[in-house]
C-alpha cells in the first residue's frame, strides 16, 4: 500500500512537471530544467525506475510467500490433505480465558494459517 502511495505522488508530480515544462523559460524557472525534453526524459526515467522498484517488490513478495515455512507430513513430505467432511466446518477449535487469553490463541490461530494454508479454525 506504502509503495502503491508513493507511486500515486510521484505520477501526479510528474505530470506536474510536464505540465509547467510547456514553455523553456518557465520550466527553467520553476523546475530547474532547461528544456521541456529535458523535463520528459526526466519524467520517463523516473516512470522507468518507479516501474523497476515496483517489480522488485513484487518479486521480493512472491520469494519470501513462496519460501515461508509450512507443516509437511513426514512419511511423503508433502502437505497435509485438508479436506472436510460435509457435516464438518472447521479442522478445529480453539477457546481462551475470555479475561486473559485472547492475545495467545490469536498468535496460535495466525501461526497456524501460516503453517497450514487452507486451515479452517474456530476462534472462541
Amino acid at each position: 500500500a506504502c509503495t502503491a502511495n508513493l507511486l500515486l505522488m510521484c505520477c501526479f508530480c510528474l505530470g506536474t512537471v510536464i505540465q509547467l515544462c510547456d514553455d523553456d523559460a518557465q520550466c527553467t524557472r520553476l523546475v530547474g530544467i532547461h528544456s521541456s525534453r529535458g523535463a520528459s526524459e526526466f519524467v520517463i526515467a523516473l516512470t522507468a525506475s518507479m516501474l523497476a522498484v515496483s517489480l522488485l517488490v513484487i518479486l521480493l513478495r512472491t520469494v519470501t510467500a513462496v519460501s515461508a515455512p509450512t507443516i509437511r507430513l513426514a512419511s511423503t513430505g508433502r502437505p497435509p490433505v485438508l479436506e472436510l467432511p460435509l457435516t464438518c466446518h472447521f479442522h478445529a477449535f480453539i477457546s481462551h480465558t475470555w479475561g486473559t487469553g485472547q492475545d495467545q490463541t490469536h498468535t496460535i490461530v495466525r501461526q497456524l494459517q501460516l503453517l497450514l494454508p487452507g486451515v479452517r479454525i474456530w476462534l472462541d
